[in-house]
């Protein structure tokens, strides 16, 4: 039975190279991605120096509203960690120790940063 080169390269891959490629992959193909409760992934990057998969997402209409992001960040902060930890397609990232930073931009007025947070492997396995 052959092995076909790109299995032999996956299994030689190491996770921050795989989360590099799978960030771009899913960028390249998806985003931005269509408007889904009002937000959408604008791209997916990988920092390989602090070991994070960084989430650009852009948030409209009753979203896109900066007060009451203020006023329930704690609430919003509460729902990504439960977004994540029901998330399979990241698990092996949260096995291996890595950040998730989502910076949310205003849909009206794009370079607005209306919340950004980073959620840690430990904020995801409580």
């Amino acid at each position: 039975m052959a092995i076909s080169v790109v299995a032999l390269a996956a299994c030689q891959e190491s996770v921050d190279e795989r989360a590099a490629r799978e960030a771009k992959e899913f960028t390249r193909k998806n985003c931005p991605t269509p408007i889904v409760n009002n937000t959408r992934i604008d791209s997916l990057v990988y920092e390989e120096s602090t070991h994070t998969i960084h989430y650009y997402r852009t948030l409209f209409n009753d979203a896109d509203n900066a007060d009451a992001i203020r006023n329930n960040e704690a609430a919003l902060r509460e729902a990504l960690v439960r977004e994540f930890k029901s998330s399979a397609s990241i698990k092996m990232y949260v096995e291996a120790g890595m950040n998730f930073k989502l910076t949310y931009h205003s849909g009206s007025n794009p370079q607005q940063v209306l919340y950004e947070t980073t959620l840690t492997a430990a904020d995801i396995s409580r």
